[in-house]
């Protein structure tokens, strides 16, 4: 359920199995911190890096995996974030499982639940010495990714969001045919205009914040003939070799059948309850073995 906090960038802090299963095969690491800097959950990626076991990053675990000489300075500044309920962002080097240090670029947003109520900030966390890679390998990689990845994924790339990348997955949804790479994102999907899609993106690519969203609706239009969908997806900004977003990457994952499905179990719990409530003779209902 997305916030209906104006202020919030994403939805609720707490994640569906869906969403939470989805984020750990993204290579990005994403975090849940609360206040004092202490972590409620975080990617696979993570662990992958750091070598550190779930358990092991929880609370304030994590915090032995920053470089000593600037633990301080990324403390103070996320614990200043949490204080103000405000994004921050902050350069810092993380220890690998191998013991040396790369350098990451953190960029944290506000989370509100579904009150309204402040409760902490998701993290997304890029690997800088990646800026200094090749950039033929870097697009190599990122290419790789896309074609291969089981879920939509597709890169959109300056603030046009012209369709870069896109794999089998993520064309199928799209409903236009396979020649989309090149076309602009709001120019093939004009039906998602008013659904606050378009205003994601390029709010990803001016701010360097990435955006989450769990069972978003959307009708996605296959030769006239409107299709719904449900998706928790992610839009997460991408960076060339000297740190400036160039495009957004999208990954998304098809929750359609789960949300039809409970639907359809809502309402023939519904109708059952009308036909006790509307029968002509006393009827109730026993459940449990003691009746």
């Amino acid at each position: 359920m997305e916030s209906n906090n104006p202020n919030s960038h994403h939805s609720s802090f707490q994640l569906s199995p869906e969403t939470e299963a989805f984020i750990n095969t993204l290579p990005a690491i994403y975090r849940r911190l609360t206040a004092d800097a202490n972590c409620l959950w975080s990617s696979n990626a993570w662990h992958d890096f750091t070598g550190q076991t779930q358990e092991e990053a929880l609370f304030s675990g994590w915090q032995d995996a920053i470089d000593p000489e600037e633990k301080q300075n990324v403390l103070a500044t996320i614990t200043a974030a949490y204080t103000n309920k405000e994004e921050y962002s902050i350069e810092y080097k993380i220890r690998k499982h191998d013991g040396t240090y790369h350098c990451h670029l953190e960029k944290g947003s506000p989370n509100y639940d579904a009150e309204g109520t402040f409760v902490g900030h998701t993290s997304l966390l890029s690997y800088l010495q990646n800026h200094k890679d090749n950039q033929a390998e870097r697009e190599y990689n990122l290419r790789n990714l896309v074609e291969s990845a089981p879920f939509p994924i597709g890169v959109y790339t300056g603030p046009e969001m012209k369709i870069a990348l896109a794999n089998k997955s993520i064309k199928k949804i799209f409903g236009k045919g396979d020649d989309v790479v090149g076309k602009l994102y709001p120019v093939i999907l004009p039906e998602l205009e008013g659904t606050g899609i378009f205003e994601q993106l390029q709010e990803v690519y001016a701010t360097g914040i990435p955006y989450q969203s769990d069972n978003k609706f959307l009708n996605i239009t296959e030769n006239g003939v409107d299709r719904p969908f449900y998706f928790n997806y992610i839009f997460t900004p991408l960076y060339d070799e000297s740190g400036t977003i160039y495009g957004v990457m999208n990954t998304a994952a098809d929750v359609t059948e789960l949300n039809l499905a409970k639907k359809r179990i809502e309402e023939d719990q519904t109708r059952f309850r009308s036909l006790i409530e509307e029968a002509p003779v006393a009827t109730c209902l026993f459940t449990g073995r003691e009746l």
